[in-house]
């Protein structure tokens, strides 16, 4: 922190290149919030007490003894010291116009990807939902209730051919069935095998 805040920012803002760029002075209200700013760090830091009586619970440290100083002095001189020793040897990066990569890059790009991630996944189940629920399902169940009765026995022939494996033209069967529900007209035995499996299932629900 030392080095970035107290070293490089203020060497290389005063003692820097020069950009050749001269912006007017901020106004008022903008030096007067960084004045308030700059009054209370330097009062805070020399005044500290205050501060600690608006905590909940009680302070007892003591920030300006021999040690605490004499430490943290250590650590501000050796870093203007490595600071300056690296500036005059010339190992210390020089000034370049790049991007700094910080840790933001892993959420600037991996937020990216995330989100494009997200689009596909969620809008493609958001999509076959349509088609399947607002458009397949409707117009099956449609197609079904439009001759309820034709579409049942279409299907049972379907099962019953599947099962005893043959594999008639389901066309001419189908044309069968619609004509025969149409006109009403139906074999007596299929009446007959109705009316047993229901009384076959009534029996079952009622009778125990």
């Amino acid at each position: 922190v030392f080095h970035h805040a107290g070293i490089k920012v203020p060497f290389f803002m005063f003692f820097g290149h020069d950009s050749g760029l001269r912006p007017k002075e901020a106004p008022w209200n903008m030096r007067l919030a960084m004045g308030i700013a700059a009054f209370l760090c330097v009062a805070i830091g020399m005044f500290p007490q205050p501060l600690y009586n608006l905590l909940p619970y009680p302070v007892d440290y003591v920030p300006y003894t021999a040690a605490h100083v004499l430490g943290q002095l250590q650590i501000l001189l050796f870093g203007a010291l490595a600071f300056a020793l690296l500036m005059l040897s010339g190992i210390y990066p020089p000034e370049i116009r790049a991007l700094n990569l910080d840790t933001d890059w892993i959420y600037r790009k991996g937020g990216k990807l995330f989100y494009l991630g997200c689009d596909q996944l969620f809008n493609g189940l958001n999509a076959w939902g349509e088609r399947f629920f607002a458009q397949k399902v409707p117009a099956g169940l449609a197609r079904f209730f439009a001759d309820p009765g034709a579409r049942l026995q279409q299907y049972g022939a379907r099962l019953w051919f599947g099962a005893v494996g043959d594999r008639p033209d389901f066309s001419v069967i189908d044309a069968a069935i619609e004509r025969r529900s149409r006109l009403g007209a139906y074999p007596v035995g299929i009446g007959v095998l109705l009316a047993v499996l229901c009384l076959a299932v009534m029996s079952f629900i009622f009778i125990r």
